[in-house]
């Protein structure tokens, strides 16, 4: 399995989430471009989440430490939880795939 994933998904589905302060850009460790092996390959702004297929706006964001749910305004949602500044786990709460990734900015 996905290093990382099976604790993403236990914290994500576990934990109570709190939501994250949409004004403080330093509290959003995930901003910014992301290669993940296998995967998508991500930009993803304060509100904003683009996987190559279309910026999609985020409707809310719920966080628990630093693992978070990002929620779409079409109810899209992954789940991603942050190893370090330039890594992190990415799961589709619809598919359930999941990816390690890299930050390439």
């Amino acid at each position: 399995m996905i290093r990382g994933l099976t604790a993403l998904a236990f914290a994500l589905l576990l934990a109570p989430a709190t939501s994250a302060a949409a004004g403080a850009a330093d509290d959003l460790p995930y901003l910014g471009d992301w290669e993940c092996p296998g995967g998508p390959t991500l930009s993803i702004g304060v509100w904003t989440y683009d996987s190559g297929e279309g910026v999609l706006e985020i409707r809310s964001i719920e966080r628990d430490g630093r693992s978070f749910i990002l929620t779409m305004t079409d109810g899209y949602g992954v789940g991603l939880s942050m190893d370090g500044d330039r890594a992190m786990a990415w799961l589709s709460m619809a598919s359930g795939d999941g990816f390690d990734c890299r930050r390439t900015d």
